[in-house]
């Protein structure tokens, strides 16, 4: 095996070790505003399908992410695992954006509503948790798209 494919594997395996503490602990400081209703199964079902395929893009975003990193990035570039959680964030969130804000601010509450009460985790503690994945993602394509554009004469103006 490849150091850097050893890199990854480690890597990957200390993520799932760490995760479900930082997780727990995290709802823990996070967790859902007293007095927030529970779901109501209109809400459940307008929200969920959108909560679902929003998985889905980050599952395939993140693993489009790995391969990003394997060909994209060279050894142990941390900008390619940057890269690779800001696109498994960056995706789901500009799906919810896309299937709710069409209908309007409220749609788009409605649906964060739907996600703080099914987590038990307020929208703060989402933001917190989304924004750096956020920010460092758009910095790794921007890295990205100026190493793709000083490779190639001329693509840069």
């Amino acid at each position: 095996m490849e150091a850097k494919t050893i890199v990854v594997v480690v890597f990957y395996v200390a993520i799932g070790a760490i995760a479900p503490v930082v997780g727990a602990l995290y709802l823990r400081l996070f967790s859902v505003p007293k007095g927030m209703e529970e779901n109501s199964e209109g809400i459940h079902a307008r929200n969920n399908w959108i909560e679902q395929i929003a998985c889905w893009i980050c599952l395939a975003s993140f693993v489009g992410g790995i391969f990003l990193y394997l060909f994209c990035f060279e050894d142990n570039d941390p900008l390619g695992v940057g890269l690779q959680f800001g696109t498994a964030v960056i995706g789901p969130v500009l799906w919810i954006v896309l299937a709710t804000l069409p209908q309007g601010i409220d749609r788009f509450r409605e649906f964060w509503r739907f996600y703080q009460v099914k987590y038990k985790m307020n929208i703060f503690g989402v933001l917190l948790m989304l924004t750096p994945f956020v920010l460092i993602g758009i910095y790794s394509y921007y890295v990205l798209i100026n190493r793709i554009l000083e490779a190639r004469p001329g693509w840069s103006g």
